[in-house]
């Protein structure tokens, strides 16, 4: 205890007067002396010597305790000869009883703390990996939030490259000491070192930060109590059938939305997809019996099937587990019907599909396509072509209006590829006069404006509808005014109005509108025979605009 209080060596500020006492000589200790100058001229505490003020006199506190034949001077009665004050400190400290008691002082220093060294070492190393983990997993987070993969096919520390998780940890090493220390340990310890950055260490991480968010979540359902579920299969990279899970409910008055399981299911009957909702919900501890009031699927037999489907099967047990069939899904099913049944958006979509497929096919003619926008358009944005897709059949909207803002560049490109290419490869000449000839035609123009128009009522409302907070009122609203706009649009003044712009811009492209080719998608006139008792014949329309506006605006099939 000695030992660990030190020696006392007040300094002259610390005393009454702001000084040592004198004694009759006028002399008195100096705090300097605490202290001795090396050859080296870097100076050495002496904490051997200690100053009492009470007495004006020092001692040696190390020959106190472990002193043998030492001067009493310096251990029992104290040394206040100031005159010779300095000399008498260099002649005491380099005595054989002061340097064995300084050694047995180091001696016991080193060894006596043993187990509380042992302590505070460990607290060390459990503060050095707490802060470990906590940085790795931040790094496991931000990676997570980016979707982006861990691992890559070598982590060996050789390679340039080792993936995302590792690659990212050297990274910020460069500015942290503690991923800088451990890193240095693993490349230089190897399997001896315990690794926070392994493949199975970089799974624990992701497997705790999945268990906290779930228990967080599970935490907010069960305060909230009552919930509604919504499920959908879709494969994944490696083929396999994945079933999602997810709960909406209030919590401190927001709707929350979020996944609570992503579950694999090679058998997808109902009866079999309600036994594996079963268990998610037993897994989370849900009790949906009591707290389930709704549930939301696609259109699949498996899900909305009124007798064997998922939802029938819930129903028979919690009759308040309201079905409802996804709202955006079926806004998407009917239009997808209603294009389906015209013949012209049949070719239109099926050529912007042929034309994604021709320039993202090639590297050379999507960077043609680039460089064509950044002449013909220095001032805007590159834009990409876009797939036209069928499961969300509002994105063809984007596809659309990409077509129609770089027109002109994807002419020019067809026309670059075609004087090429063309001559070489038979087929790419055949593709680029089939997709200039009809991206050129009345046709295309005509129709992509009538789409253009649509698209502008429809695609809000798909984006409403998968809106995370829209109640059931908001959205049969605002299906009734699009309903109205719909309904609106099915006028000679509206077809007539979309048929100007389109001839406006087709003048500002390709010149006069060409009529003509307006009814080139006719198919061959059929002679009906009349039959007994008909009085008329029928005839077939001449008029190019007509016969647009009735087969193609008005259809009916």
């Amino acid at each position: 205890m000695i030992l660990e209080w030190g020696p006392c060596q007040p300094k002259e500020h610390e005393l009454p007067n702001n000084e040592y006492p004198k004694d009759s000589s006028k002399r008195s200790f100096h705090s300097s002396w605490y202290s001795r100058k090396l050859l080296d001229s870097t100076f050495e505490q002496r904490n051997w010597l200690t100053y009492s003020p009470k007495l004006n006199k020092v001692f040696c506190l190390y020959c106190i305790i472990y002193g043998n034949n030492s001067n009493d001077a310096w251990v029992k009665y104290g040394f206040n000869h100031w005159k010779n004050g300095h000399m008498a400190l260099i002649k005491h400290e380099t005595t054989s009883a002061h340097i064995m008691s300084s050694l047995k002082v180091k001696l016991k220093a080193c060894c006596l703390p043993l187990l509380p060294s042992l302590v505070e070492e460990h607290n060390k190393q459990v503060s050095f990996n707490r802060e470990l983990v906590k940085q790795l997993i931040e790094i496991t987070i931000f990676l997570g939030q980016h979707n982006h993969s861990f691992r890559g096919h070598n982590e060996n520390w050789k390679n340039n490259t080792t993936g995302n998780f590792k690659d990212m940890v050297v990274l910020l090493s460069k500015h942290s000491p503690i991923l800088s220390v451990h890193i240095d340990q693993l490349k230089s310890k190897g399997k001896k070192e315990n690794s926070f950055i392994s493949w199975d260490r970089q799974n624990l991480l992701i497997e705790s930060i999945s268990e906290y968010i779930l228990s967080t979540i599970r935490s907010q359902i069960l305060s909230a109590r009552y919930f509604s579920i919504s499920t959908d299969s879709t494969f994944d990279i490696s083929h396999k059938e994945q079933l999602s899970f997810v709960v909406r409910y209030l919590f401190n008055s927001n709707i929350c939305e979020r996944l609570i399981a992503l579950s694999e299911s090679s058998n997808t009957t109902g009866q079999s997809l309600f036994e594996l909702f079963k268990s998610v919900m037993e897994k989370n501890g849900l009790d949906w019996n009591q707290h389930l009031i709704g549930q939301s699927y696609d259109g699949a037999a498996n899900m909305r099937g009124p007798y064997s489907g998922l939802q029938a099967h819930i129903i028979k047990e919690n009759p308040k587990a309201l079905y409802v069939w996804c709202h955006a899904h079926r806004f998407n099913l009917i239009v997808l019907s209603a294009v389906g049944c015209c013949k012209e958006a049949v070719d239109l979509f099926g050529n912007m599909e042929k034309l994604y497929s021709f320039i993202v096919g090639s590297k050379k003619r999507s960077d043609i396509y680039r460089k064509n926008q950044s002449e013909l358009y220095p001032k805007k944005q590159l834009k990409a072509i876009k797939r036209v897709g069928t499961t969300r059949w509002m994105s063809n909207s984007f596809a659309l209006s990409t077509v129609l803002e770089t027109l002109e560049a994807i002419l020019d490109m067809l026309e670059q590829v075609k004087n090429v290419e063309g001559p070489v490869d038979f087929k790419t000449g055949s593709e680029c006069n089939g997709l200039q000839s009809y991206f050129q035609s009345s046709r295309f123009i005509l129709t992509a404006f009538i789409f253009k128009h649509i698209f502008e009522v429809m695609e809000p409302l798909s984006k409403i509808l998968q809106s995370r907070d829209l109640d059931l009122l908001t959205a049969v609203n605002y299906l009734k005014k699009v309903e109205q706009k719909i309904t609106m649009m099915r006028t000679d003044e509206k077809f007539n109005t979309i048929f100007e712009e389109a001839k406006q811009y087709s003048k500002e492209h390709f010149g006069d509108f060409n009529m003509n080719n307006l009814m080139s998608f006719r198919n061959r006139k059929r002679n009906v025979v009349r039959r007994s008792g008909e009085l008329c014949i029928d005839q077939s329309i001449q008029d190019s605009k007509q016969y647009y506006k009735i087969s193609v605006f008005f259809s009916s099939n």
